[in-house]
């Protein structure tokens, strides 16, 4: 009897297990159908919005979609929520019938490939369309700007008194540094400014700096090529608030300081800045986003791209020829920033010269910047500690320190020379002597 007992709790207990194994490969299989029924609704939001895309730059450019075009995205419109509000049923087990939902779940898949060739062809066209239209918009400005009535026109708006040269076609955008505006003028509209140093000079943080104060009163687009979007959002709250961004990234500042760097977040929550992170970017993908900025009701008031020889394969000359069409399109300041060639470290005078810029990168930009801080170079000239060269070393390194150069080596008005900045390595940030 025992014998038999045993045999019996045997047999339950490999029915148990089979049991248990057959409840985890169908756990595994609905996890499995779960994501791929997921994967199903993040393409068919894909397809759609790509089609909602290539047919807005269509009706941009007046021109209507085919009958096939237009059906294939009243199939997304229609067919695809149909898709991804049965698919969420799925996911949710919610389904009355979860097999007759699959079922149809899968012929909406089947349809939606059967308009994949259309939606593709309809981007390439759109990207052709798109880019014809910008060469004939930079056409007409170009026509445009060149009559006689109109450069009068500006003249006189540039000269009005009291008048607001941020509305003149011939004007600047203030930078927010008054050293720099007042001597320059700001940033030139419609045209490249080249600002060209060597790294660790702090080109970028310069440029987040005026970025956030042009934001302050009109749309900024800033394009990192060489940083990711969370990276460069660090390092501007981290230049408002002058905190190291390596410490924000580790998590090791204060209460103090982060009740500091939330409130910064929260100011600047309504700034029109926005980043683009993108290694890849091309220029055509460059015009469409600032295209979509200038057209907004608040337009466009800079473009900065950071760093320029990260752009199209790094053709600098080529790719400042193509931005300054795009300034002169949209009547917009753009901001290249370069890294100067390494031949000027091998120099005793690491200061920047107009000889380190070719013929070819000047012939594209209204006005070109150079940056360069004595400090970075001198700290690592330090001779032998209590001798007499240590002496002057130390001397000099107290008036370069904290010190930065931005001269101007071309300008629109023939204005060049330059300014004295403090460079705050908190942020890092650069600020006027007077702060």
């Amino acid at each position: 009897m025992a014998d038999l007992v045993h045999a019996v709790e045997a047999v339950q207990a490999w029915a148990g297990e089979e049991n248990a194994r057959d409840t985890e490969q169908a756990r595994r299989s609905a996890v499995a159908e779960a994501s791929r029924v997921n994967q199903e609704i993040g393409d068919t939001r894909a397809r759609l919005r790509a089609a909602d895309t290539s047919l807005e730059t269509l009706a941009l450019a007046a021109r209507p979609p085919t009958p096939l075009e237009a059906d294939a995205r009243q199939h997304f419109v229609i067919q695809g929520g149909k898709h991804v509000e049965l698919a969420q049923l799925l996911l949710e087990e919610k389904a009355p019938d979860a097999g007759a939902v699959l079922e149809e779940v899968d012929a909406l898949s089947r349809e939606h490939v059967a308009y994949d060739a259309v939606v593709s062809e309809l981007g390439a066209n759109a990207s052709d369309i798109a880019r014809e239209r910008r060469r004939d918009l930079a056409e007409a400005v170009g026509d445009a700007a060149s009559s006689a009535s109109a450069l009068y026109a500006r003249v006189l708006g540039n000269a009005a008194p009291g008048g607001d040269v941020r509305e003149a076609s011939l004007g600047y955008v203030e930078t927010g540094c008054s050293d720099f505006d007042v001597c320059f003028g700001g940033l030139p509209r419609g045209a490249v400014t080249l600002l060209a140093a060597r790294p660790a000079m702090g080109s970028t943080s310069l440029a987040l700096g005026w970025a956030r104060a042009i934001a302050k009163q009109a749309p900024v687009l800033y394009v990192t090529l060489d940083l990711d979007a969370e990276q460069i959002a660090t390092r501007a709250l981290a230049a408002e608030v002058e905190i190291e961004p390596h410490r924000i990234r580790r998590g090791e500042i204060s209460e103090d300081e982060y009740a500091g760097l939330r409130d910064a977040a929260l100011a600047s929550q309504g700034l029109p800045l926005q980043f683009e992170a993108d290694p890849d970017m091309s220029l055509d993908q460059l015009w469409e986003r600032a295209q979509a900025i200038a057209s907004g009701a608040e337009g466009l008031d800079l473009i900065v791209v950071d760093p320029v020889d990260r752009l199209n394969e790094g053709n600098v000359s080529e790719n400042l020829a193509a931005l300054a069409q795009m300034a002169r399109a949209l009547d917009t300041p753009v901001l290249a920033i370069a890294t100067l060639s390494p031949s000027v470290e091998r120099r005793r005078d690491k200061r920047p010269v107009l000889r380190d810029l070719s013929g070819r990168i000047l012939r594209h930009t209204g006005m070109a910047l150079m940056l360069y801080r004595e400090e970075y170079y001198h700290l690592r000239r330090e001779p032998a500690p209590g001798t007499e060269k240590h002496y002057f070393w130390q001397k000099k390194l107290e008036e370069a320190a904290n010190r930065a150069e931005l001269v101007a080596v071309k300008h629109p008005e023939h204005k060049t020379g330059g300014i004295q900045l403090m460079f705050s390595s908190k942020g890092p940030k650069f600020l006027e002597l007077g702060d």
